[in-house]
Formats: structure tokens, C-alpha cells, sequence
């Protein structure tokens, strides 16, 4: 039963430091980084949840420690304006689902997505980047929707590759990402 203890506590350790490092790359101070994740782990213990209450504790964990940048930066100043605040934070403080490590990856992905083959990158950003859709996106190609979808794949696959060849991406239960670390000479 110790056992199972201490490597509840050594888990527990690891993702603390984790979630410690995810938000000190968000806010640039290692003293308030420090105090962030304090506050965090505070706030997952004072809510009364319990471990087996939620399906993903990591993903929860990360859901708390977004809100309190969202607070830590909102507070730093009485009245801020979006534009005061960081890109990540404001696209945290909407509704949507992006969360300040896609937003990261996305700005990442802008030279990915152009270093791809002409018809790849067309075919990409016209469908899952853009707003056409794969039937669209072919007829204004003037090729089938197959050829269509079959680019489409290709440009999935290779941004995949590139992706991982330059970042340690992490995801979720559900594959969402909500962390990432970009390797050395990569993603600067």
C-alpha cells in the first residue's frame, strides 16, 4: 500500500512541475511562476474534487491553471484593455476552446504549412485551414473532390511530420493539445 503511495506522491510531483513549467513559459518570472502554481494547486484542493471525480486530472489541472493566468493577468492591472494582454491569454479569455498552447503551436505551424509542396499547401489552407470545403476547395482546383481529399491527407500527414520532427507535442484523453515543447532550434 506504500507502494501505491509514493507513487501517487512522485505523480503527483511530476505533474506539478509540469503545470509549473507551462506556466512559467506564459509568464517570463520564475519567482511568479512559482506563486502561480501555488495558487493553482490551492484552488484544485480547495474546490473538494476528487481524483476519481474527473476523468482527466492533467486535463484538469490545465483548465484551472489557464483561468489563473487569465486572473494573474487581468489583475496585474485594475482596467486592461485585450490588447495589454498577451495574444495567449486573450485567446484564453474567449469562449472557444483554444487554449494559450495552440495558439503557441498554430504560430508554429505558419512556416510548416508554407514550406509544403504548392499544391499541398493550397489544398490545406483552402479546407482545414480556411473555410472552404473539400467539394469547394476541388472545384475551384478544377480536380476531383478524391484528388482533393487525397491532397488534403498528404498535407495532414507531412504537417504531422514536421511537427513532431520540431515540437514534443502533449494532448489530452480526447487529443486536444494543451501543452507542447518545442525543441531546441525549432518553432522560434
Amino acid at each position: 500500500m506504500e507502494r501505491t503511495a509514493d507513487s501517487t506522491q512522485v505523480a503527483a510531483a511530476e505533474l506539478r512541475q509540469v503545470l509549473r513549467d507551462f506556466i512559467a513559459r506564459r509568464v517570463g518570472d520564475p519567482d511568479a511562476a512559482e506563486d502561480l502554481t501555488q495558487e493553482v494547486m490551492l484552488k484544485a484542493h480547495r474546490s473538494g474534487v476528487q481524483a476519481g471525480e474527473v476523468g482527466d486530472v492533467a486535463a484538469w489541472l490545465y483548465r484551472i491553471a489557464r483561468n489563473t493566468l487569465v486572473d494573474h493577468y487581468r489583475h496585474r492591472d485594475r482596467h486592461p484593455r485585450p490588447a495589454e494582454l498577451p495574444a495567449e491569454v486573450v485567446a484564453l479569455d474567449t469562449d472557444s476552446e483554444a487554449d494559450a498552447a495552440r495558439a503557441e503551436l498554430a504560430r508554429c505551424l505558419r512556416p510548416m504549412v508554407e514550406g509544403l509542396d504548392p499544391i499541398y499547401r493550397d489544398a490545406i489552407t483552402h479546407t482545414d485551414l480556411g473555410d472552404l470545403s473539400q467539394a469547394d476547395a476541388a472545384r475551384r482546383a478544377g480536380i476531383t473532390i478524391s484528388a482533393m481529399k487525397s491532397r488534403v491527407q498528404r498535407a495532414r500527414a507531412q504537417l504531422r511530420e514536421a511537427v513532431s520532427a520540431c515540437c514534443a507535442v502533449h494532448t489530452d484523453a480526447t487529443g486536444r493539445v494543451h501543452d507542447y515543447e518545442a525543441r531546441p532550434g525549432c518553432c522560434t
